[in-house]
């Protein structure tokens, strides 16, 4: 499965994406320093702007799903509306 990972690198999405590797899925990691995630094949780190829908919106298209563990609650307007819409 190709799933685009919110905030990869903090203490639950770094837990998500060991799990989704380990489970063999590619994993679009959306974050805003690309350099503290760790080289993995299936691993593709994106830096993104998650405030931001159109942003959100380009980085997560053709995406089979989409976890969000990103903590910042004023962000998560923009997310949601990028997904839906």
């Amino acid at each position: 499965m190709k799933i685009a990972l919110i905030g990869a690198t903090g203490f639950v999405g770094s837990a998500i994406l060991k799990e989704a590797l380990n489970r063999g899925h590619e994993v679009t990691a959306i974050v805003q320093h690309p350099e503290k995630l760790t080289s993995h094949p299936k691993l593709h780190p994106q830096k993104g702007d998650v405030c931001t829908a159109d942003e959100v919106a380009r980085v997560v298209s053709g995406h089979e799903a989409v976890i969000s563990a990103f903590k910042n609650i004023s962000g998560v307007g923009a997310l949601i509306e990028s997904v839906a819409g």
